[in-house]
């Protein structure tokens, strides 16, 4: 394969990736960017970027809806999840790396 061929399908599958990256981050931002906004700018301006940036509608819901219980909730449901997968996983990856089983090898990439 030329050298022209090569850089083109690399540059082909960056341009790709690159497309791929905003398509799926692009809903993130629009909500990012609509939090920001005032009451008025959502409903009635089509515009991407607020007129006003509104920085108090974080302290807004952080005060008016219980964040903190459910941010602290979030946390527990996560560190007790993440404790049990690793007391699980940690002993049956010990045992599957010591027996002698036919494509042992095999089976360990595919979990790696």
């Amino acid at each position: 394969m030329s050298q022209f061929k090569k850089n083109s399908w690399a540059s082909a599958r960056w341009f790709f990736l690159i497309l791929l990256i905003i398509a799926l981050d692009f809903p993130f931002f629009i909500m990012l960017i609509t939090s920001l906004k005032t009451k008025s700018d959502v409903y009635a301006n089509l515009t991407i970027l607020p007129s006003k940036w509104m920085f108090s509608n974080f302290k807004a819901l952080w005060n008016q809806v219980q964040m903190g219980a459910f941010f602290t909730n979030s946390m527990k449901i996560s560190f007790g999840t993440t404790a049990l997968v690793l007391v699980i996983s940690i002993p049956a990856a010990y045992a599957l790396s010591r027996l002698e089983l036919f494509g042992k090898k095999r089976y360990l990439l595919c979990c790696w």
